[in-house]
């Protein structure tokens, strides 16, 4: 909350970028056209309401009376048309400062999903601050593949078809699009660290799993083996849940922006973003799907095993094997959809 909150809005509010009206006087100031165009937009705001309001006077003192029933449906015609212009009608450009801003709740939800996946749930056997030169090779990539966007939207090629004026841009506050960057370069370090930890833990999983008995049977039965996989599939569920709400109202906020708003200089960002929600997930997600697959094959071996050797007990020991269940496959694959569709489904509303 300090990093994503406290330290942006002591930035905005020392660069005199806090509130609306601060922001709407540097664009009077820098963006001419585009001021023009939006008070030009707010005095037609103004006029219908002024109309509206005419409207609804003259119905209160219109008499209740047969005589005025055209009147009445003409002027509430009218007004209808009124409110129908004033609902389709949509600002040429928005301008937002930090104070109420849409996005100054998004690093706080980001800074506290990934704090806890880095530190709080991050998998057994790594640390945070280990291996720095391998967390720093996939932060510098990640850094400038995150931001290119934000930085060309910055430059003079950026501002073509701009809709959206706020205290963070270049062009309004370089104090502020400095704190948006320190802080964006501290939430990708954090995704950083849980791609070396997830990446790191995978290896050491894969090793282990490898390095079990080679006994499809014994390993079926062995309840520690069963204990393993149903304690993965609860931690990944826990942990797709905090990246999911990280991720979440970042994809919200430029879904407004571009599918709301159509700026579509964010078109970029919003692709990248969805990627590196898709990535981090996917990276999560394969202990899980390791140990579950291996978990089929051991069973399949089994059943195969049984059947080929053909004990007293051959059906009993198959109906056993068949029944083992301890990850139900409706259960993975209904937790997998809902969170892929919770990254996709936002993509998919911007071509509507």
């Amino acid at each position: 909350m300090v990093i994503g909150i406290f330290f942006p809005s002591v930035v905005s509010y020392v660069s005199k970028t806090f509130y609306d009206e601060d922001v709407r006087r540097i664009v009077e100031a820098r963006h001419k056209q585009a001021w023009d165009q939006l008070t030009e937009y707010e005095e037609h705001v103004r006029r219908e309401r002024d109309t509206i309001k005419v409207i609804e006077s003259e119905l209160a003192w219109l008499p209740v009376d047969p005589q005025a029933a055209d009147r009445v449906r003409a002027l509430l015609e009218l007004k209808r048309q009124y409110q129908s212009d004033l609902s389709a009608a949509k600002p040429p450009i928005l301008i937002n400062s930090f104070y109420l801003n849409e996005i100054w709740p998004l690093f706080a939800f980001l800074l506290t999903s990934l704090g806890w996946l880095a530190f709080i749930l991050r998998p057994v056997g790594t640390r945070v601050f280990e291996r720095p030169w391998a967390t720093l090779a996939i932060f510098g990539p990640l850094f400038v593949f995150h931001r290119w966007p934000t930085w060309l939207r910055n430059t003079r090629l950026g501002l073509s078809n701009r809709v959206y004026y706020s205290n963070s841009n270049f062009d309004i506050s370089v104090a502020d699009f400095f704190a948006q960057e320190i802080i964006t370069a501290i939430v990708l370090l954090l995704l950083a660290v849980i791609w070396r930890q997830w990446l790191s833990h995978y290896s050491q999983w894969r090793a282990e799993l490898t390095g079990r008995p080679d006994d499809p049977v014994a390993e079926l039965l062995d309840p520690n083996y069963t204990t393993l996989l149903a304690r993965c599939f609860v931690r990944w569920q826990i942990c797709s849940v905090v990246l999911c709400l990280g991720f979440c109202y970042y994809s919200y906020f430029f879904w407004r922006l571009v599918g709301v708003n159509k700026d579509i200089r964010y078109w970029p960002a919003t692709i990248i973003i969805h990627l590196l929600w898709f990535t981090t997930w996917i990276l999560i997600s394969l202990p899980l799907a390791t140990t579950w697959y291996r978990w089929h094959l051991k069973k399949l071996s089994a059943i195969a095993i049984v059947g080929r050797d053909r004990p007293a007990n051959s059906e009993i020991i198959t109906g056993a094997i068949a029944q083992l269940d301890p990850l139900p496959s409706w259960n993975l694959f209904g937790s997998a959809v809902a969170i892929i569709a919770s990254i996709g489904i936002p993509i998919l509303q911007l071509f509507k």
